[in-house]
């Protein structure tokens, strides 16, 4: 189920991906658009009780497709300071991504 999420949530961020574009008009005057991705991004995810596999992938996977490099991934740990394993399952599917156990209100201060 989660790869088969993991491959919809893709697909449609694909559709959403643009492309640069540049257009010279004849008094040379040069309008357009250039995409360039973020070098690195910060993604919350919740943890303890609300902790849901998607709330990982669909964080995620829009960055990747975006061209992001590095991608940190904060989430608050259990009273126990283990991360949820629904929250490590998904993860699985994006081995690359840093992962911060954080208190819940360091990390959203960030």
């Amino acid at each position: 189920v989660m790869k088969t999420s993991m491959e919809n949530i893709r697909r449609y961020h694909e559709k959403q991906k643009r492309n640069s574009w540049f257009d010279a008009r004849p008094d040379g005057t040069i309008l357009g658009q250039k995409m360039t991705p973020l070098d690195s991004v910060g993604v919350y995810v919740p943890g303890g009780k609300a902790a849901y596999p998607s709330s990982v992938l669909m964080n995620i996977i829009p960055a990747q497709v975006a061209g992001v490099e590095r991608i940190v991934m904060v989430t608050p740990p259990g009273k126990d300071g283990s991360v949820n394993p629904v929250t490590l399952t998904a993860r699985l599917w994006a081995p690359e991504i840093f992962l911060w156990p954080w208190p819940r209100k360091r990390a959203t201060a960030m």
